[in-house]
């Protein structure tokens, strides 16, 4: 019972990371299914606006991929939602 409690302790240990960005992972893969009084104040703004964008919602839906979805983003208009996507982005490629 000890070396299984062990392995869970390691376990919970090193996928902490992961479970904190939970939340922005989230965000990013699927923004049009997010609601918005559920993420940081700081994206909430860009977030309504881009979920208000028919435009930017079509392109959402007839992506090829989420990085393809992403470079059509105006950093002008989406600052904060654009770092995200960047940081998210260089994590995974």
């Amino acid at each position: 019972m000890y070396k299984f409690y062990k392995i869970l302790c390691q376990f919970e240990s090193r996928f902490q990371d992961v479970e904190a960005f939970s939340n922005m992972f989230e965000l990013f893969a699927t923004p049009y299914s997010v609601d918005v009084n559920n993420v940081p104040s700081r994206y909430q703004i860009e977030l309504f606006n881009l979920q208000c964008d028919d435009l930017l919602k079509d392109k959402y839906r007839h992506k090829e991929d989420i990085a393809d979805f992403y470079r059509n983003f105006s950093q002008n208009r989406f600052p904060r939602l654009h770092s995200l996507a960047a940081r998210v982005l260089c994590m995974f490629s």
